[in-house]
């Protein structure tokens, strides 16, 4: 940290046809922000990060998205297909992680940006995960129309209490690959769609399309679960099929991308574990691959970790731990009363638990977010004074420079869920050291 790896990397995307890519779209930002870098860079994300030139929407769900054969001169007008176009002409292409793995095995026709000489992924120690978040399958209302979801929520309950076997659960995916279909081809028959409409037939599509390769792509190592997740301030059940590990199928949707791999970060702990992981060594031989470390810049008193640990925030032990951490927190708010400090809360539901707390206290110093705001929010915070900004997912790729951020918080140490039975299979497994990085 610190020493300047985006600088470094954009050197060499500067020197070959490259992608550059990172997990988090704060980050493209602040490259995007930093006039000595961007100059260099070609941005793109997905479409539902442009504005339709023609309504107040995200270009996935403009009229081209929902009035049949409607006619956009898109690369004149579209603000999305303007930039892939000008992606494809350029030399280095910026981009994220999310974006990178969806072109590659969705495609959209012409323009694909296709292989490139070099890629550039940055913050990339948990690119084994995004992988596997890209591969899974799973029943929700955020992947299936919410209809769709409450058909099947009960059968996913009884699940999570008396569980099933494989064929039951692919059964069930069957039976719900049909259903996406029927209600597809009903879609498709209206002349022009709502923005709702919209939204479940691009859900249904990614879901088909999902599944479609989860069953082609031969994976055998793969595991079901149930995981609780909140839905508009409710716990509902979710189902998901994913593999053990993404390094199976690494090299089918990101490493076939360039023959040149530059891959920075400043907590890959074990680097043979990390190219074991990501399926590098599918890829590259042991004498192909080169591991540098460069020592921090910023000396160890300008950055101590304090212990202070009470106990255990697992939800069985929260109800006794929890007030006991929320003290602390204040303390450590009272003694950097005029400084930022940004809390890393683990999951939304502590962090809105937490939120609640220190609002009594506070008021307008607590600052929080959701999935969709997370942007907004993060400027906000950046631009204030003593303020407190207790968040979910910011860990990584965020740069807070001086006084933006003085003080961070690791409200609850972020290890897998060893309720999740991927994460239970490795664990069965013996897998502690994977388990503990």
């Amino acid at each position: 940290t610190g020493f300047g790896k985006s600088a470094v990397n954009t050197a060499f995307a500067r020197y070959y046809n490259s992608f550059y890519a990172t997990p988090q779209l704060a980050l493209i930002d602040q490259i995007k922000a930093d006039k000595d870098l961007a100059r260099y860079y070609a941005v793109i994300k997905g479409r539902e990060n442009y504005k339709c030139y023609y309504e107040d929407v995200p270009v996935d769900l403009g009229p081209c998205a929902r009035i049949k054969d409607f006619k956009c001169e898109r690369f004149k007008l579209c603000p999305y297909w303007i930039a892939k176009l000008k992606a494809l002409r350029s030399k280095a292409v910026l981009t994220s992680f999310a974006y990178l793995l969806l072109e590659g095995m969705a495609g959209e026709g012409f323009p694909f940006l296709g292989r490139r000489d070099l890629l550039i992924l940055d913050e990339s120690h948990s690119i084994d995960r995004h992988i596997i978040e890209h591969v899974s399958v799973e029943v929700s209302p955020y992947s299936l129309p919410v209809k769709l979801y409450e058909k099947y929520r009960k059968e996913i309950e009884r699940i999570s209490k008396d569980g099933a076997k494989r064929t039951e659960v692919f059964e069930m995916l069957d039976e719900i690959y049909m259903k996406t279909g029927e209600y597809y081809d009903q879609l498709t028959l209206f002349g022009e769609l709502t923005i709702s409409n919209a939204r479940d037939k691009k859900k249904i599509e990614r879901w088909r399309e999902n599944y479609n390769r989860f069953l082609s792509s031969g994976i055998e190592d793969w595991v079901w679960s149930i995981q609780w997740r909140w839905y508009k301030r409710e716990r509902i059940p979710v189902l998901v099929i994913q593999p053990i590990k993404g390094s199976e199928i690494a090299q089918h949707i990101l490493w076939w991308r360039a023959p040149r791999i530059i891959i920075s970060s400043a907590t890959i702990l074990d680097p043979n574990r990390f190219c074991d992981e990501s399926g590098i060594l599918r890829v590259f031989k042991p004498d192909e691959i080169l591991y540098l470390r460069v020592p921090s810049t910023f000396p160890p008193e300008n950055r101590p970790v304090v212990d202070v640990s009470e106990g255990r925030m697992s939800m069985e032990a929260r109800g006794e731990y929890f007030p006991r951490a929320v003290e602390i927190v204040k303390e450590i708010i009272e003694r950097h009363r005029y400084e930022n400090i940004l809390i890393h809360a683990h999951s939304y539901e502590l962090a809105e638990a937490l939120a609640r707390e220190l609002s009594k206290h506070y008021g307008g110093k607590i600052l929080t977010h959701t999935s969709e705001n997370r942007t907004d929010a993060l400027f906000e915070f950046k631009k204030g004074v003593g303020k407190v900004f207790i968040s979910v997912a910011f860990t990584e790729g965020i740069d807070l420079p001086y006084d933006q951020c003085r003080v961070q918080v690791l409200f609850k140490t972020p290890y897998p869920d060893i309720k999740d039975r991927r994460v239970a299979v490795r664990l069965n497994r013996g897998e502690y050291n994977w388990y503990y990085l």
